[in-house]
């Protein structure tokens, strides 16, 4: 028996099936599968995926590409099976199979054979096996290689949609599929998760209606990849097993210390700063990065940003405040602190920096003032409203910035305040009625913070509790 294909070879599959014309063997040096391996290593352990994916019948027809040497499905394969396949194997194959144009002729004459080579009773039926985004991910090859529009329901954050996408590569992450294509309902690239594809996919028009890929189509995960340089205050702790090491000399009077943080997903990053919120700021990727992934994000759905402003790490205000006031700009929800406004614009009142970003851009904006209660200024009402702190006994002021901006988030996302386009201009036309029950969850939630020492985090229940004994705060 054949042994299961690894992580490595399937990823080399999938990435080979997905490409219209072969993929150059540059491009598959880069493939997370080889990450991180010198050239020699490389080469050792393409071969053996290589040979891997001719045990269970699949050549790779080597061709000749602007790049160098470029890899594709022979129409030889699976023609000549001549193993015993276990399920994992079987199911690979059939999505070839079901992936090539009848006009190839490789399906008739290689799916008896292979079902035949199947392992165990109910193996032949692999091949026609609804497994999840098998059948998806075949006719997204065959639209691929076709230049078909494709359309199909997803189950994205919005709920399940129709989307019509000219679609171009088949992307291999983890253990997931991805097709990457033009979606035209949105007017941009997109990347599906092939697993939430909730329909059969439906062929839009005639073959070739779909544009070119572009050109220069590279790795749409590239970006998600990041080594940061970071700031830490005191001792990185459990931070230090992903940090490479310090950078530059240990300043003599500040506390906080540059890191270089080892090469991994956005995400994990994001997760392991958040772990640290206090005591760690991400200073690269740099401004001009964030800046335009706010501008990405900005077009799709709402943004919230809180500037957390630090002045050991940011230089002079008049360095720091082009940056602030351009993701200002593009922010649907914007707090900041009474000292936060104090640093970038000494001497001035803070109604006047408020009701000036107010006409950059912003639906919502907060000012926090301690014990001086919230300012808020809303798009949609001409005043200005200040809206009273929760009286309770004060522990520890540590994280009640962050609490307020996740109760009143939180807030907004229940009122149908935040997320998609829509909510966006839904944002921007409340009224103090529809905003007012999001802006007491986050006085409740950060009121309940500072009654216990260190960065304490409620829970709705507790939010709850307070709004069930003081009708006042429901709106």
């Amino acid at each position: 028996m054949v042994e299961t294909l690894s992580a490595q070879a399937r990823l080399l599959f999938f990435e080979v099936l997905g490409a219209e014309r072969g993929r150059s063997k540059a491009r598959i040096r880069r493939m997370d599968a080889y990450r991180g391996l010198g050239e020699r290593a490389f080469e050792s352990q393409f071969q053996r995926d290589k040979d891997a994916l001719r045990q269970i019948g699949v050549d790779l027809r080597v061709g000749a590409g602007p790049d160098g040497d470029t890899y594709s499905i022979s129409p030889g394969s699976f023609a000549r099976v001549g193993a015993r396949l276990n399920p994992v194997q079987a199911v690979l194959v059939g999505l070839a199979l079901q992936a090539w144009s009848p006009g190839d002729g490789v399906g008739p004459s290689a799916g008896p054979k292979v079902a035949a080579a199947s392992d165990g009773s109910g193996a032949p039926d692999l091949l026609r096996m609804d497994l999840t985004g098998v059948r998806a991910a075949a006719d997204f090859a065959t639209g691929i290689r076709e230049r078909r529009v494709v359309s199909f329901d997803y189950e994205g954050v919005r709920g399940t949609e129709e989307r019509s996408v000219e679609p171009w590569r088949i992307v291999v992450r983890g253990r997931a599929l991805y097709l990457w294509g033009f979606d035209l309902d949105r007017g941009a690239d997109r990347l599906f998760r092939i697993s939430r594809v909730g329909s059969a996919v439906s062929f839009l028009g005639q073959a070739g209606d779909a544009d070119e890929p572009p050109a220069d189509l590279g790795d749409p995960f590239a970006d998600r990849r990041v080594a940061p340089v970071l700031a830490v205050l005191g001792d990185p702790g459990r931070l230090a097993r992903h940090l490479d090491g310090p950078v530059g000399e240990e300043p003599p009077s500040s506390p906080w210390r540059l890191w270089r943080g080892r090469e991994a997903d956005v995400g994990r990053w994001t997760s392991r700063v958040l772990a640290r919120a206090e005591d760690v700021v991400v200073v690269e990727p740099g401004a001009d990065k964030v800046l335009a992934a706010v501008k990405r994000q900005a077009i799709r759905g709402t943004v919230s940003y809180d500037p957390n402003i630090r002045p050991a790490l940011l230089g002079t205000p008049d360095e720091a405040r082009p940056h602030v006031e351009a993701i200002v700009a593009l922010a649907d929800v914007v707090k900041a602190s009474d000292e936060d406004l104090e640093w970038l614009y000494p001497g001035r009142p803070v109604e006047d920096v408020i009701r000036e970003w107010s006409q950059s851009g912003p639906s919502l904006i907060l000012c926090t003032r301690g014990p001086w209660g919230v300012y808020i200024k809303a798009a949609a009402e001409r005043d200005m409203l200040v809206v009273d702190p929760l009286d309770v006994e004060l522990v520890d002021t540590v994280g009640a910035g962050d609490s307020l901006m996740a109760g009143l988030i939180s807030g907004l996302v229940d009122a149908g305040l935040l997320g998609s386009g829509e909510a966006k201009q839904r944002l921007r036309e409340a009224s103090w009625d529809q905003i007012l029950p999001a802006i007491h969850r986050g006085i409740i939630t950060s009121g309940i913070t500072i009654l216990y020492q260190g960065a304490y985090s409620p829970t709705r229940e507790e939010v709850n509790e307070i709004l069930a004994a003081d009708k006042t705060l429901r709106g």
